[in-house]
């Protein structure tokens, strides 16, 4: 394909930019609702149903205006879902062994599934509210704060999630929950804090590897959106090959 011939190249715009933050914004839904019923004893079924859901719905709106306005951008969708599950599989790796062999960091996810199925919190958790906790924690959390991280940053540096996902751990530690988790579980709090970030620590390391490795858009859409650059091309993105 000559110069003449290349397809037009890929420009953001604000419209796309604003619509790539809202979808960052809706993926975000889950994982409030668990800490707002962590946190502030909302009830997370009731969350789900009339927050989650609909949250969800007007997701696959928004993407499909994106993917419909920029087809390359499914794949900063997806890479950032990929990136997610890996991440929290990483999360998992750090955190488990400490909970179940040497005792150094409490597992709260199965209270999750407790939330959700409607369990008395405190008791040992069923089957049930193990799967129900392991699907919202990989699938809604996990796999959707990846996309959000995918959908702002684009590919960025594997170094930028790693530095979120300790922000993220600071914020998960001064949470009063999880320190009292820790302390009714028979836990150290000092030891579960130290599990518990580095844990966020290789997630966010992880995330941000896979979304480099597998993300194709470049752009970062905070530059769109709040500092006003110019539109940006990306000529990868729209097909162009190099005669």
């Amino acid at each position: 394909m000559t110069r003449n011939e290349r397809a037009p190249a890929f420009r953001w715009d604000l419209p796309t930019g604003l619509a790539t933050c809202a979808a960052a914004v809706l993926c975000l839904v889950p994982t409030i609702g668990f800490l707002t019923a962590w946190h502030l004893a909302v009830e997370l079924p009731t969350w789900t149903r009339w927050a989650t859901l609909p949250a969800m719905l007007a997701l696959a709106v928004v993407e499909y205006y994106l993917v419909s306005r920029h087809p390359a951008l499914f794949n900063r969708f997806t890479a950032g879902l990929i990136g997610g599950v890996a991440a929290v599989a990483a999360f998992d790796l750090v955190r488990l062994p400490f909970a179940w062999l040497v005792k150094g960091a409490p597992d709260w996810v199965p209270l999750i599934g407790q939330h959700l199925a409607r369990e008395p919190i405190g008791i040992m958790p069923t089957t049930t509210a193990v799967a129900l906790g392991y699907g919202y924690h990989y699938l809604l959390v996990g796999a959707l704060v990846g996309a959000t991280y995918s959908l702002i940053m684009g590919k960025g540096r594997w170094y930028w999630a790693m530095l979120a996902g300790g922000v993220l751990g600071l914020a998960f530690l001064a949470l009063p929950q999880a320190r009292l988790l820790a302390v009714a579980t028979g836990f150290d709090p000092m030891n579960a804090g130290a599990v518990w970030m580095v844990a966020f620590l290789v997630a966010g390391a992880v995330l941000g590897a896979v979304v480099q490795a597998l993300g194709r858009t470049t752009t970062n859409a905070l530059y769109v959106v709040f500092l006003r650059e110019e539109p940006l091309e990306v000529p990868e993105l729209a097909g162009v090959r190099r005669s």
